[in-house]
């Protein structure tokens, strides 16, 4: 190998290496400056998936549907599903109807022809909220139910059916399922 030849190989590798030492720096500052983190909302018919900014390792995305009065324009049911934060393991579905409505008795779900009662978990002056573990099971039987009512008691031994759409809900979930996968995988957050 001749003088010319090791400059060039020399001068090679010195550039090489300002290139590979100027991309880890940057990559490890990729955050410092400027960087604002930003939801990303997903619409598929009636539902929506919002996913927290990559930077937000620790949060998960959201599924939901609101249904409103078509009269009044009056919130009557909201249904999110979801993961507990930190804990990618644990679902959770979020059932909110409107204050009102009598506690004790609880929230029915009624998937198909079957329902089954939850308890409240918290009631505010607007709304009552109740929280469901998912299981696989209780996923199973959402995904396959044709419709989803849920059945609340009100004043003078009443129930109240309200109706959840499920328009948009299979894409909703897929979307978020595929989502939460990449926000999670190895490679992405090598690169985030």
């Amino acid at each position: 190998m001749n003088d010319q030849m090791r400059n060039w190989l020399r001068r090679g590798g010195i550039a090489f290496g300002i290139f590979v030492a100027g991309a880890l720096v940057g990559w490890m500052f990729r955050g410092v400056s400027g960087h604002i983190a930003v939801s990303k909302i997903y619409v598929y018919d009636d539902w929506r998936v919002v996913c927290p900014a990559d930077s937000e390792a620790k949060s998960s995305c959201r599924m939901g549907t609101v249904s409103v009065n078509s009269q009044s324009g009056e919130r009557l049911t909201e249904v999110s599903i979801g993961y507990d934060e930190g804990n990618l393991e644990k679902r959770t579905l979020a059932l909110t109807v409107p204050a009102g409505v009598l506690i004790q008795p609880g929230l029915g779900m009624q998937l198909g022809p079957d329902t089954k009662t939850y308890p409240y978990a918290t009631c505010t002056r607007s709304d009552c909220i109740a929280i469901v573990p998912l299981d696989d099971k209780l996923l199973d039987t959402i995904n396959s139910a044709p419709s989803i009512n849920l059945v609340v008691a009100v004043q003078g031994d009443r129930t109240v059916p309200l109706t959840v759409s499920l328009k948009g809900y299979k894409e909703a979930r897929d979307a978020m399922n595929s989502t939460e996968a990449k926000r999670h995988s190895w490679w992405r957050r090598l690169w985030s």
